[in-house]
């Protein structure tokens, strides 16, 4: 086979997968991505080189190499080794005579070619083949050729004899033909190559001017720029879709990457949790390790007893530590706590007992030395009050007044259903019986009470209610009487035996229901005694250690001497009857100045 073929099947069968593949190969024949193709431009000039220098391009048919590109594309795709492919389509090619391609060209062609470039042409193969043989490289013959047995070899020596009919002597024909005839036969003798290049360089000049033609419309060198530019054509169209597969290979590895770097950030984030847990772990195999360790020790035979004891101190008096910690850790929370607990309980008990503020929902917290006192009040008067009582309940912490005063549109239906609600609360209270009327924001408040701080108190309750803008107070204060009198003999000042001790229970229970209030002690004599004033001192000190002997407190008891009659006695009534002591609930002192003010 000719240089020029080998060149050219070669050249298209690699170019060809460049642009209809887009594969390179390894060694083993795998497969692997190409990132760089021959451009069009390159490709069609490379091919236009190779045409323009031999002569002999055209044995291999345009169609034939598509053939040739398709089932070697067919082989890739089952998998087949891409080097053992190249070589079958490379033995096939081999196959193919030269002589074959060249006879199609000169049947298809209706004018008639340049029979001096033919003949060179024939040269040429014929010295390829020559070098070819004696370099060692072997091909099939052109007698084994299996597409020989299709062409009429008379027919082409017919033309290739043509040019010499007419002007050629005989015997140059007749040996020209010879020539020939023994070039068809045997391709390689150099004898005979040698014979048809002397007989051809003595007719070129003749020949090359004649065998011209006006009418020639297709060259060998314009089929083979139409072959280049439709496989130019095909791998550029190919070279667009492979464009466009791989910016979307490209997308596709972008969004790849960013999966792959959360993935990666989430095993980073899974493999420090695991760490954590290890180190745990390692510490907490670590402390029972070392315990383990001590427990050994303590328990092995062999070690020393009195290092035994040692150890063992040790750990119990460190045991016995901890325990006491803990406990008195303990100890003082709870007492934390259940100190706040009263503390709180006190004050709130203290904020439901005052009456204008007993409708409304107020928190008390404690911490430590910190009192947080929290709700909703409508008016400021009433949060000062709230204030006021939590200071004189707990006057050792610091109060956090955080109550919030709302203003609430005035309802003159709902400012009398509390006015009425007050009036009810207050009328629970011993010692207390009130009533009231409302008009217009008007209240009118009239009834009795045992002391005079009270009435003040009442007054400020009502003042204290949204809606109320005045109130008139005509409440009478009313002493609490007790019908107890203790009755002495004539000149003396000691108590009779008698019934003084059940007077005496009766006059306890009435101080312990009214805590605010004081008791009053007067005593009196008779015209006829000596030293009335002293005497009568004398029975009201005397009655004032009974009380004290029966858990009455004697700074709640006031004693007097009083003059004249006791009340409710004349002068007509029996003597007897002014030797007495006589008792009285009273206000104490203080709250009586208060009063005064």
């Amino acid at each position: 086979m000719s240089k020029c073929s080998k060149l050219l099947k070669h050249d298209l069968v690699c170019q060809t997968m460049n642009y209809s593949d887009r594969k390179s190969f390894d060694d083993r024949g795998n497969s692997q991505p190409k990132d760089e193709f021959i451009p069009r431009a390159d490709f069609q000039k490379k091919h236009h080189t190779i045409y323009n220098k031999q002569s002999d391009m055209a044995d291999m048919d345009y169609q034939q190499i598509q053939r040739y590109l398709q089932q070697l594309d067919q082989m890739l795709n089952r998998g087949q080794n891409a080097e053992k492919a190249i070589n079958q389509i490379s033995l096939e090619i081999d196959e193919v005579e030269e002589f074959e391609g060249l006879s199609g060209e000169l049947r298809s062609s209706e004018p008639a070619k340049n029979e001096a470039e033919f003949a060179e042409t024939t040269l040429a193969l014929a010295n390829a083949d020559a070098q070819e043989l004696q370099s060692g490289e072997g091909k099939p013959s052109l007698q084994e050729s299996p597409d020989l047995k299709s062409i009429e070899t008379a027919g082409i020596l017919d033309d290739l004899l043509q040019p010499f009919t007419a002007e050629a002597k005989e015997g140059e024909s007749v040996e020209y033909q010879e020539l020939l005839e023994q070039l068809a036969l045997d391709q390689t003798d150099p004898k005979t190559i040698k014979e048809v290049n002397d007989l051809l360089n003595r007719f070129r000049d003749e020949v090359r001017n004649e065998a011209i033609a006006d009418n020639q419309e297709i060259s060998i060198l314009a089929g083979a720029d139409l072959a280049a530019a439709e496989i130019g054509n095909d791998g550029s169209e190919y070279n667009q879709e492979s464009s466009q597969t791989i910016s979307e290979l490209e997308h596709l590895g972008a969004e790849t990457e960013t999966e792959a770097k959360a993935k990666t950030k989430a095993k980073t984030k899974a493999k420090t949790k695991a760490k954590a847990k290890t180190k745990a772990k390692t510490k907490s195999n670590r402390w029972l390790s070392g315990l383990g360790k001590l427990m050994l020790f303590m328990f092995q035979p062999s070690v020393n007893c009195a290092k035994k004891q040692k150890v063992r101190a040790g750990v119990w008096g460190f045991s016995l530590g901890m325990m006491v910690v803990i406990l008195v850790g303990w100890g003082i929370y709870h007492y934390v706590q259940i100190n706040q607990g009263d503390r709180e309980k006190q004050v709130s008990k203290l904020l439901d007992a005052s009456p204008e503020l007993a409708f409304y929902r107020l928190n008390v917290d404690v911490r430590g030395k910190i009192l947080s006192l929290t709700g909703k009040l409508p008016s400021a008067y009433l949060r000062d009050r709230a204030e006021t009582i939590v200071r004189l309940a707990a006057p050792d912490l610091v109060l956090d007044n955080q109550i919030i005063v709302v203003d609430q549109p005035v309802n003159m239906m709902q400012v009398a259903a509390e006015v009425e609600q007050v009036v009810k609360i207050l009328n629970q209270i011993d010692g207390i019986s009130i009533s009231a009327e409302f008009d217009r924001g008007n209240v009118s408040l009239t009834g009795t009470s045992i002391q005079h701080t009270t009435l003040n108190k009442i007054t400020e309750i009502f003042a204290g209610i949204p809606g109320v803008r005045q109130v008139s107070n005509q409440m009478i204060v009313q002493p609490i009487s007790i019908g107890i009198r203790i009755y002495f003999r004539q000149n003396s000042a000691q108590v009779p035996p008698g019934d003084w001790e059940e007077k005496i229970e009766q006059i306890k229970d009435i101080l312990e229901k009214y805590p605010g209030l004081h008791l009053k002690i007067v005593g009196y004599s008779d015209r006829t005694e000596f030293s009335r004033e002293n005497l009568a001192l004398q029975r009201v000190q005397s009655v004032e250690n009974m009380l004290e002997s029966r858990g009455i407190d004697r700074r709640r008891v006031q004693a007097f001497a009083g003059t004249g009659s006791p009340p409710d006695i004349d002068l007509n009534q029996e003597r007897w009857l002014r030797r007495c002591v006589v008792f009285e609930i009273i206000e104490a002192a203080a709250d009586l100045a208060n009063s005064g003010k």
